[in-house]
């Protein structure tokens, strides 16, 4: 596949357009307008430790290595299946994929697989009923995941839970059942609590893990209502931010919110830091997306870039925003008509962080 990298300079935020399949992006004018590629990413995580982006790539069986300032494929780490979703340990020594019923362990100091286990206990010949959607690294402990898998045996309709797994056991060590829906993301508040976005926009509360990993009833919910697009905990001490919301963590108590209260915000912490690079798709009475550096504290949005917009009145979907070091994000920009992807690095200039 040939690959193509264009770098945009709009306003004060310098864009870098990483794109697959030999055709060139176009450029922008009053907005960046992506021409989005064959490839198809399921998410984005950093290797702080390397300084790389990890993208998954399903269509390949692959995970690629992807150099955050250049926009160059350092490696790809191959899997025997396509990897569905995946995580990163906090100590960046491990990268976790799922792929049908498995998760699959790999070591990222040798690029190696050194474990994979199936999801739940059952006969080898019903795992073709169990599917692992999402999955979070335990932060503290590179050897513990929590997982959502969805089983279907013996049901017309799917069961969803969260399965917790140690060590190189198969199955997990304790469930929490959910029911439905399905499960969109999952992620670790900085107080050990693990939370869930749930299909119908729904934030599901599982409990500080240490004490709660014995749970087999679902947990209440919250009904956010506007779309949150993804959940954002780590590094964020005592808080969780869902969307434009920002919740407490524990507790899930509304601490504020950036913009309007309609704001749907794609929010990536920075490391170390009360302050936060955000991506607002829409707001009410906008149809242009704008970049801003948030405050964590006071919910302001101190600075915005609007002349760096991704359209998003074309079908365009935008997801999996993260920071990636040295004043720089990286996110997924989905075209809903065909399904393609681009990953798309964006820099800030050095006085925003």
């Amino acid at each position: 596949m040939k690959c193509g990298l264009i770098r945009l300079t709009v306003g004060s935020a310098a864009v870098l357009l990483v794109g697959c399949g030999g055709t060139p992006l176009p450029p922008v004018s009053r907005g960046l307008t992506v021409r989005v590629t064959a490839q198809q990413s399921g998410g984005l995580v950093f290797d702080s430790k390397r300084n790389l982006v990890y993208s998954l790539s399903p269509t390949s069986n692959s995970v690629v290595a992807v150099d955050p300032g250049s926009g160059q494929t350092i490696r790809t780490l191959g899997f025997k299946f396509a990897p569905f979703s995946f995580s990163i340990t906090d100590d960046c020594e491990y990268l976790y994929a799922t792929a049908g019923a498995y998760i699959t362990r790999l070591n990222l100091a040798t690029n190696g697989i050194d474990e994979t286990f199936a999801s739940l206990n059952v006969p080898t010949s019903e795992l073709s009923m169990v599917g692992v959607e999402q999955i979070c690294a335990e932060p503290g402990d590179p050897n513990s995941v929590a997982a959502g898998v969805s089983d279907s045996i013996g049901t017309m309709e799917p069961y969803y839970e969260i399965g917790f797994y140690s060590g190189d056991s198969s199955g997990p060590s304790s469930t929490v059942g959910i029911g439905g829906p399905f499960l969109r993301s999952l992620v670790f508040g900085t107080s050990g609590a693990l939370y869930g976005l749930m299909a119908g926009n729904y934030l599901a509360p599982f409990g500080a893990v240490a004490a709660d990993k014995n749970r087999s009833t679902s947990p209440s919910t919250i009904s956010l209502g506007n779309p949150p697009f993804q959940l954002s905990g780590v590094g964020v001490p005592g808080k969780l931010i869902v969307g434009g919301i920002v919740y407490s963590d524990p507790g899930l108590q509304q601490l504020g919110h950036f913009g309007t209260t309609g704001s749907a915000w794609l929010v990536a912490p920075i490391p170390n830091s009360n302050r936060a690079y955000g991506l607002c798709p829409s707001q009410p009475g906008q149809t242009k997306a704008i970049f801003a550096k948030l405050n964590l504290d006071t919910y302001a949005i101190e600075q915005t870039w609007p002349g760096t917009s991704l359209p998003n009145q074309d079908g365009n979907f935008i997801s999996s925003f993260i920071y990636v070091g040295e004043n720089r994000v990286a996110c997924v920009v989905t075209n809903k008509q065909d399904t393609q992807s681009n990953l798309v690095f964006i820099t800030f200039p050095a006085s925003s962080q």
